[in-house]
């Protein structure tokens, strides 16, 4: 029994001496309207919204993706990192050096991209 709640109560430590970090979170999908003529926008199909998760510097995408050009972009809306990944890559690490809010951004190609607002 004492060895029991001795390996709880170290565990309990252990987790609280490394926070937890993770944030999951759902993209937004932004259409790029391209136009008909120059009047009229195409028609288009829906798009699935895209799951992730940041743990601290860490992106983690879902196993199976296309290839993506990651951008950050800061409070000016200046690009501070772009990064192209490839596809099925699910860890990407971002510099941590960067530090502050950012607007995270996926191009998969084509008439979306995918927008978040984090904090690193």
């Amino acid at each position: 029994m004492f060895l029991i709640l001795s390996f709880v109560c170290g565990m309990s430590t252990l987790t609280n001496a490394f926070p937890n970090n993770y944030v999951d979170f759902t993209f937004r999908v932004v259409p790029i309207k391209p136009t008909l003529g120059g009047t009229h926008p195409f028609p288009k199909s829906p798009v699935d919204s895209l799951e992730a998760t940041l743990d601290d510097h860490q992106l983690i995408l879902p196993a199976v993706h296309p290839e993506y050009e990651l951008y950050l972009l800061d409070e000016d809306s200046e690009i501070v990192y772009q990064i192209i990944i490839s596809e099925n890559v699910e860890f990407v690490n971002l510099p941590s050096t960067l530090v502050g809010d950012f607007q995270l951004l996926l191009y998969p190609g084509g008439d979306y991209y995918y927008s978040y607002d984090i904090e690193l």
